[in-house]
């Protein structure tokens, strides 16, 4: 009986709703996401992003460079449960930075409390 309450409960709290982002104006107060190893950015992984600005999918503020900031909840340490990104006017890599930084946060944070963290992603753009 008690495995099969506990079952219920930790169900439960699968299914819980993801807490809302802090508001766009908190996030330059939040705490940076403390990483192990800072995450370094491949140069095929700034590819996908130039493309998107190549074909006028993305708008870019400053020639050769397309920057946003993001957000993260850690649930418990070393787990994220969301990211959300700063909406720059270019979905594809809003959702791109979002997922690399997931993956980057997989097995790299350092005495992450639960909480709201923030990044900043920079995609430097050749040619």
């Amino acid at each position: 009986m008690t495995t099969m309450i506990l079952a219920l409960l930790l169900a439960a709290q699968a299914t819980e709703p993801p807490a809302p982002p802090p508001p766009l104006t908190q996030w330059p107060v939040l705490a940076p996401l403390p990483w192990r190893s800072p995450p370094v950015l491949a140069p095929g992984m700034t590819s996908f992003v130039a493309g998107e600005v190549k074909e006028g999918r993305c708008p870019v503020a400053r020639p050769g460079r397309v920057a946003l900031d993001l957000v993260v909840q850690v649930e418990r340490p070393g787990r994220i449960r969301q990211v959300v990104p700063q909406a720059i006017g270019c979905p594809t890599v809003e959702q791109y930075a979002a997922g690399l930084v997931t993956g980057f946060a997989r097995n790299n944070l350092r005495g992450a409390s639960p909480g709201w963290y923030r990044v900043a992603v920079s995609f430097t753009l050749l040619g």
